[in-house]
């Protein structure tokens, strides 16, 4: 007689470990006001395959767009309205781990959600944004969006476009053209979650890790959710720098273009071009 297969308690894997430690930070750094803020993980099939039953499915989210490149994957995301600084109090309520279905037209929902909740209102920028970054890496894994603070107050700064606001960044902090040497995309300000900014973050995704929405917060992507946070807690802290450095009484002294080339130089990478003023 075959024995039933005995899952594994998601609830205490690493990867619920690895979002509330996220989730902790961003908001002790007041990164995640309110209901600020949302992420994402893809689950490997083979983790998916120790913790849920493919037949067991609680409910489902219809799609209002085709997400087919995804099909069959199986994604750990926060839940609409979820306060990152209570997800810890009741995990399976903020967070939901869904399976694309094989249409692409749905999501299936195998744990989590609890008490009616529902996927990200910016679910639409994370699904759209995954399948641009599997593209460009195969080991992509993890989307975070948080509102850091002194990104935000940076962005106010119309005279920073992309390139402007990539050199800002570059010649503020030696680590920055060594951490993302692609630099930062940024995305007019649109909308939150409209189909609109969602197209237009992944359109920018195709080039860069790390997207700026002006007046709003920041994306960071990466193959961990460290990754992913260590771009976003470079920018964030260079640009706290940025900030200071204004209110400085003499002039600032900041790298020059041919110092953060030799730095880049020094690491083997090649910082994207048409950012320096060389």
């Amino acid at each position: 007689m075959s024995r039933a297969k005995v899952y594994e308690d998601f609830g205490k894997s690493v990867f619920i470990e690895e979002m509330l430690e996220a989730a902790r930070l961003m908001s002790e750094r007041g990164w995640a006001e309110r209901n600020a803020g949302n992420m994402s993980c893809i689950i490997p099939g083979s983790d998916a395959a120790r913790y849920f039953d493919p037949d067991q499915v609680k409910r489902a989210f219809k799609l209002d767009l085709n997400i087919k490149e995804l099909s069959g994957m199986f994604f750990l995301i926060t839940a609409t309205g979820s306060y990152f600084r209570k997800l810890k109090i009741d995990p399976a309520k903020g967070l939901g781990v869904v399976r694309v279905s094989l249409d692409g037209n749905r999501l299936e929902l195998l744990w989590g959600f609890e008490n009616g909740a529902a996927p990200t209102s910016e679910m639409r920028m994370h699904f759209m944004g995954h399948i641009v970054r599997l593209k460009k890496d195969p080991n992509h894994k993890v989307i975070l969006h948080t509102h850091a603070t002194n990104t935000i107050v940076m962005s106010i700064n119309g005279a920073l476009d992309e390139k402007a606001f990539t050199r800002a960044l570059w010649r503020m902090h030696s680590e920055c053209v060594v951490v993302f040497p692609e630099g930062v995309g940024l995305v007019p300000w649109m909308v939150p979650g409209t189909q609109e900014i969602s197209a237009a973050t992944a359109q920018k995704l195709e080039d860069f890790r790390l997207i700026i929405w002006p007046l709003h917060g920041i994306i960071g992507t990466g193959s961990s959710i460290d990754e992913a946070m260590g771009l976003i807690e470079t920018v964030e802290k260079t640009a706290e720098i940025y900030i200071k450095s204004m209110g400085l009484t003499e002039l600032p002294q900041f790298l020059t273009d041919k110092q953060v080339l030799d730095t880049a130089a020094r690491f083997d990478l090649k910082p994207k071009q048409g950012i320096l003023e060389l």
